[in-house]
């Protein structure tokens, strides 16, 4: 390294710095700011041991007979497949700090926030319109304060927890994440054990008077915080390449003792998730995940991940039942894949039936794979295939005629094929390798649904799509196909 890039290199790493020490002051106070001023020991880099981190991706893209780039999705699926299928710009950045290493513990302060933004034009606030601004993650992470836990952690703060994810859709299928406090890695000689007590309040749903009709239904929502006890056992080696972990969560919404009507929204429920991973002697990984949940964790239902729960009373009754297998695999040097094949299906309790006309059942079976091809470390050809088939996933609001307003829901099953092709480039070869930027086209097929006689709003050629049906009705017209294309980067570090 020169003298130049090494004067470059002082003055980033300062200024990075700089960046965490005001962000640390502005949550810890202006006397813990003035406090850490005072020793001009070194540079501040160096007290605090400061690591920058991130993901980020963003583009520019559009539909292929004009219209600003249309992102597909199945009506009903909670997630999609999402090469040269997505439509932001998305970005999280944190700072982690470690700022005491004093009698063989190490404490440690993470922040992280996040930034969504709509990708139209060169100014966009992230506090408008449909962008968003958000505080993800502030907390302390202490390791080694007890002798007889060597290892473990105990934290405190806002935190993404323990996160488990499908990345080929972007779906946490397993997170927790919020405001809370435990303890983990805790060694217990054939695994380890971790304990945490998380929030998250979520607008319950609620309803105290409807009659055996359809006239008198209405139904309100609250915000009501759930209190989450978290239970892990991770790291059961069952053979030198396969590994278990398994997981319990309990969900209780908690309203205030004198909050009316509390009864009918302090409901619990449990998940249970038992995922089984298998490590290639090649590299890459399998994994597969059992997961059930009952009453108010199985919250909107095919989308549950473990925080997004339903406390009130309609939800009792209600089970989910999910089966997932994915992973990576490089199948020659010049080829690497991931793949993915997962079912989810949600059983409505008679309650929420008859309260919010919730069809029987809801079933999501989504199926992808993405085989990329090496030219060079350099660049690289992907192609993603996905399919998703949901049962009841297509609803239609139709009005009542006569003496009685109201109206009455009708179901009917949707699908969607979406293939990517896109041309990447990267600092090397391989599946998970990242930064990487991608010239990309985009093809989707869904299915033109008949419309329930009656129903208002209901255009056949995108009731099987979700998402921005609008767009895709503008961009598209009657037709159940559509092109999009683009150029995207995506990062972390």
């Amino acid at each position: 390294m020169t003298q130049e890039q090494s004067s470059l290199a002082s003055t980033l790493r300062s200024a990075l710095c700089s960046l965490g020490v005001v962000s640390l002051a502005a949550i810890s106070g202006p006397e813990v700011f003035a406090q850490g001023m005072e020793d001009q020991s070194g540079s501040a880099a160096e007290r605090m041991d400061l690591t920058y981190f991130g993901y980020a991706r963003s583009g520019i893209g559009s539909s292929a007979k004009g219209g600003k780039q249309a992102c597909f999705q199945a009506a009903g699926t909670p997630f999609k497949h999402r090469l040269g299928n997505e439509c932001e710009t998305y970005t999280e950045q944190g700072l982690q700090a470690t700022l005491a290493t004093d009698n063989g513990t190490v404490f440690q302060v993470n922040t992280r926030l996040s930034y969504k933004v709509d990708q139209q034009k060169d100014s966009e606030n992230p506090s408008k319109d449909d962008n968003d601004f958000a505080l993800r993650e502030i907390n302390i992470i202490a390791e080694n304060l007890f002798p007889a836990l060597p290892g473990a952690k105990l934290w405190a703060g806002k935190r993404y927890y323990r996160r488990h994810d499908i990345h080929q859709l972007d779906w946490f299928y397993w997170n927790v994440s919020g405001p809370g406090a435990g303890i983990e890695d805790i060694d217990a000689g054939f695994g380890k054990f971790h304990l945490a007590w998380i929030r998250n309040e979520a607008d319950v749903f609620f309803d105290s008077s409807y009659d055996s009709g359809v006239e008198k239904i209405l139904y309100k929502d609250r915000p009501i915080a759930t209190n989450i006890i978290d239970l892990r056992l991770s790291d059961l080696k069952l053979t030198d390449n396969l590994a278990l972990e398994l997981g319990l969560n309990y969900g209780k919404g908690s309203p205030g003792d004198k909050v009316p009507d509390k009864k009918l929204y302090d409901k619990d429920g449990f998940m249970g998730t038992a995922q089984l991973t298998y490590s290639f002697p090649m590299g890459g990984y399998n994994s597969f995940v059992v997961q059930y949940a009952t009453d108010a964790m199985t919250g909107p239902g095919l989308g549950e991940d473990g925080r997004t729960s339903q406390t009130s009373k309609w939800f009792d009754g209600s089970k989910m039942f999910r089966f997932l297998d994915f992973g990576q695999i490089p199948i020659m040097d010049r080829l690497d894949m991931t793949y993915v094949v997962a079912w989810t299906k949600m059983d409505y309790s008679d309650e929420i039936k008859k309260v919010a006309m919730a069809p029987d059942k809801l079933e999501w079976l989504t199926v992808g794979i993405r085989p990329q091809w090496k030219w060079s470390e350099l660049t690289s050809t992907v192609l993603d295939l996905g399919f998703d088939k949901v049962k009841n996933g297509a609803d239609f609001t139709i009005p009542l005629l006569g003496p009685k307003s109201g109206y009455i829901k009708a179901y009917d099953d949707s699908q969607l094929y979406k293939v990517t092709l896109a041309q990447q480039f990267h600092p090397r070869f391989g599946a998970m390798v990242r930064p990487v930027i991608r010239v990309f086209v985009t093809y989707a097929n869904w299915d033109e649904i008949k419309c329930p006689a009656g129903a208002v709003n209901c255009n056949p050629s995108t009731a099987g799509v979700g998402g921005d049906k609008k767009l895709i009705a503008e961009n598209f017209g009657k037709a159940t196909d559509g092109i999009t294309f683009g150029v995207q980067m995506e990062a972390w570090w």
